[in-house]
């Protein structure tokens, strides 16, 4: 890939080997540009076995061939390797980055016809936005010029368009939860009510008011919610640490690698799945309302029970 020197910085690069260094007759190699290699002196019949080379530590030689002269020609280059550059930049992971002019020249020996930069078409242009917000409307505005574009931008979005689905389903499946939750709620306070009639008699005939009544229930409601809200969060954290675990430290190699995710496991740090500690807090407190809001109508009909006759209740 031919690169303008002075626009490497830009490339957001990280070398892991060398330096940072693109002057006239050197390059700089991909992560994974040398994972297929093959050994010409392997027989055949052996079938093509790939052969990884470190090509920051055994610099290679770039074959030119001039095919379309009437005496084809052949050029060896030993390209000087100044860096690598670290996994996890899709784009470069396999490349090796050239200056412009190096990569110009070289085409106009194999072609034969010079450069001429009013006629010459790039494969493709690199444009860094000068934030994730602006990205978008870069894109969109190269679209409407009539070019395609596509990016980390698009991407993002079309995964955030599958969360926002994901989202909807399992908000669906929640509030189902939820009401199935709330009617056992309900159930429980109402048959708490029937085998505490008398008690709730005895407690208005030395003195408790309505609204005391109201609250005793309405606190054991809520409690029921607390209680199984916190019991749903320990389960949560319980197989986010498996689900976590078992992604850290599932192998990378060999073809067991996780194929389903879009990203790297390796790169996640084991936390694929995160439950926020504000999102706990909720849950508890959508639990306990929601406890005391089913608790609510057997908590008034407890609360407005006669004292006469929840005593003569057996």
């Amino acid at each position: 890939m031919g690169i303008d020197p002075a626009l490497l910085p830009y490339l957001n690069l990280t070398i892991e080997q060398g330096i940072l260094s693109l002057n006239p007759g050197e390059v700089i190699v991909g992560r994974h540009a040398g994972d297929y290699f093959s050994n010409p002196e392997v027989d055949s019949e052996d079938g093509w076995q790939p052969i990884a080379v470190d090509l920051y530590a055994q610099p290679p030689t770039l074959q030119l061939f001039q095919n379309n002269s009437p005496t084809p020609a052949e050029r060896e280059i030993d390209l000087n390797v100044t860096g690598r550059i670290a996994e996890g930049n899709s784009t470069y992971d396999y490349a090796i980055l050239m200056p412009i002019q190096d990569v110009i020249a070289f085409n106009e020996w194999i072609t034969g016809i010079r450069f001429d930069s009013k006629t010459f078409v790039y494969d493709q242009v690199t444009i860094r936005a000068s934030s994730r917000q602006t990205a978008g409307d870069v894109a969109e505005t190269i679209r409407d010029m009539g070019f395609g574009a596509g990016g980390m931008g698009d991407y993002l979005k079309q995964l955030n368009s599958f969360f926002v689905t994901m989202r909807l389903m399992l908000g669906g499946v929640g509030g189902v939860a939820l009401l199935v939750a709330a009617f056992g709620v309900a159930n429980t306070m109402t048959m708490a009510i029937l085998e505490r009639t008398k008690e709730i008699g005895l407690m208005k005939a030395i003195g408790a008011t309505d609204r005391d009544v109201l609250t005793i229930f309405l606190i054991e409601a809520g409690l029921v919610g607390f209680f199984g809200g916190a019991a749903g969060i320990s389960v949560s954290l319980f197989l986010q640490n498996v689900i976590n675990g078992a992604i850290q430290n599932t192998p990378q190699d060999g073809g067991t690698s996780i194929s389903f995710l879009p990203i790297d496991p390796s790169q996640l740090g084991g936390k694929l799945i995160v439950i926020p500690p504000e999102l706990m807090i909720f849950a508890i407190l959508l639990a306990t309302a929601v406890g005391m809001g089913a608790g609510l109508y057997p908590a008034l009909r407890a609360a407005s029970l006669p004292p006469v006759i929840a005593l003569k209740q057996e």
